[in-house]
């Protein structure tokens, strides 16, 4: 799932493996200068942020619901 943020060169990430049960959560931003950063594909117009992710009450409320969703 992917989650908007109020700054349009950010989006919040989750990643669900349903075979585990398992799920990750990241920050993705279009911005070339913002550090640290890893590229997630040649080209791509987005890097994966490679530091902790921080998400608002409501991202956060939607990232639930759809973890329950998918794992329930």
């Amino acid at each position: 799932m992917v989650n908007s943020d109020p700054n349009d060169d950010w989006k919040k990430v989750m990643i669900v493996n349903t075979d585990t049960g398992t799920a990750t959560f990241r920050s993705i931003t279009k911005d070339p200068g913002y550090m640290p950063k890893k590229e997630l594909r040649p080209g791509a117009d987005w890097w994966l942020d490679n530091s902790m992710m921080d998400a608002n009450v409501q991202q956060m409320k939607a990232f639930y619901s759809n973890l329950r969703d998918l794992l329930l």
